[in-house]
C-alpha cells in the first residue's frame, strides 16, 4: 500500500489498495463507509497510517489461531501410523487377542477330540495332503511358515468340509487360543502339529 515508500499510508493509498488491489466495490463498501473506516483506523488522527496502526487494524479481524502446519503434519503422521498399526494387527492376527478375549482356551480333551475330527477328515484328501505338515504347507500360501486364523478356518471349513455342526465357531476360537499359546496371532508348523 505504501506506494511512495514513506513508511506511512495516506488515505489515497489506502483507498486505492482496497478498491483496486482487493477489488472492494463501492456497493460493498460505500464512500462514506470508506471514510468512517479510515477515521477508525487512523487511531492517532494523524491523517496517516503507520505500520503499527495498520497492524492493530488487521489484528481486529484476524481469525482465531488454528492448528499450525507442524501440528497438522504431526496429526496426519499419527493417524497414518495408527492406521498402519491397525492394519498390521489385523493382517497378522494380533487383533484376535481382543476379539477372543471372552473365549476360554480349549482344554486338552477338546483339543484331542478336534484333532481326531481333523485327522479323520484328512483321510478324504488326496494322498499328498493326508499328512498334517503337507496340509499346513498347502494352507501356507506365502511360504512364511505361519498361518492365520482365517487360513485355518478356511482349511477346516472349505478344504476339509468340517461344518459348524461338527465344530462350532466358538469351539474353533477356543482351539485357536489353545494352539496360539504365545498370542502371536499366527500358528507356526510346530503349533499346528499339536493338533
Amino acid at each position: 500500500m505504501d506506494e511512495d515508500g514513506s513508511g506511512r499510508i495516506q488515505f489515497r493509498e489506502f483507498e486505492s489498495f482496497l478498491r483496486v488491489k482487493l477489488e472492494i466495490s463501492k456497493k460493498t463498501l460505500s464512500v462514506d463507509q470508506m471514510g468512517a473506516l479510515w477515521k477508525s483506523v487512523d487511531y492517532d488522527g494523524s491523517g496517516f497510517l503507520s505500520a503499527d496502526d495498520f497492524r492493530e487494524f488487521m489484528d481486529v479481524g484476524r481469525p482465531a489461531a488454528g492448528e499450525t502446519w507442524q501440528e497438522r503434519l504431526k496429526a496426519d503422521k499419527d493417524a497414518e501410523g495408527q492406521a498402519t498399526r491397525d492394519y498390521l494387527a489385523k493382517t497378522s492376527g494380533k487383533d484376535l487377542a481382543a476379539k477372543f478375549a471372552d473365549v476360554d482356551a480349549a482344554d486338552d480333551e477338546t483339543v484331542t477330540n478336534i484333532s481326531k475330527l481333523v485327522n479323520e477328515q484328512m483321510l478324504g484328501q488326496p494322498p499328498y495332503l493326508r499328512d498334517w505338515f503337507k496340509m499346513f504347507a498347502e494352507v501356507d500360501k506365502d511360504g512364511s511358515g505361519k498361518i492365520s486364523y482365517a487360513e485355518v478356518q478356511g482349511m477346516l471349513r472349505r478344504r476339509l468340509k468340517i461344518s459348524t455342526s461338527q465344530l462350532t465357531e466358538l469351539e474353533l476360537q477356543a482351539l485357536w487360543k489353545a494352539l496360539d499359546a504365545d498370542v502371536s496371532g499366527l500358528l507356526e508348523s510346530s503349533d499346528f502339529g499339536d493338533l
